[in-house]
């Protein structure tokens, strides 16, 4: 248990995910490079996707030796697909309506280099 405690202490959140391809992309990017990742929350995520925005979604964390590299690799990262979305938007929409079911959650947000070094700033993410 103190070896656990000891290895999250370590670890920095370098972005948070509220899909599953988001965060899968984002982690097989970051393992692609060579830097160790955890994604936390996941197993949640996956059986409770309606949820995932109330609980903060998956962060994606790195050791904090490999930050500075990911926050830099994942800057010019952006899993979110763009065509088809206004189609995406209407059928989530209908679906809504008619069966009351939530359309699953998605999005990707990226915490800077200066908020993943620790140094005090006002906004720490951004919408990719």
């Amino acid at each position: 248990m103190a070896q656990q405690l000891r290895r999250q202490e370590n670890l920095v959140t370098v972005a948070r995910a509220y899909g599953p391809m988001e965060w899968a992309l984002a982690a097989s990017f970051l393992e692609s490079a060579n830097i160790r990742v955890w994604t936390f929350d996941q197993a949640i995520a996956s059986v409770a996707w309606d949820k995932m925005i109330a609980w903060g979604g998956v962060s994606i964390r790195v050791p904090a030796s490999q930050a500075d590299t990911a926050s830099a690799l994942l800057d010019g990262f952006s899993p979110v697909r763009t065509k088809g979305a206004l189609d995406k938007v209407l059928v989530a929409i209908l679906v809504f309506f008619l069966f009351q079911v939530p359309p699953p959650p998605s999005g990707y947000f990226h915490q800077r280099a200066l908020a993943v070094s620790g140094e005090k700033r006002e906004d720490t993410s951004r919408d990719v």
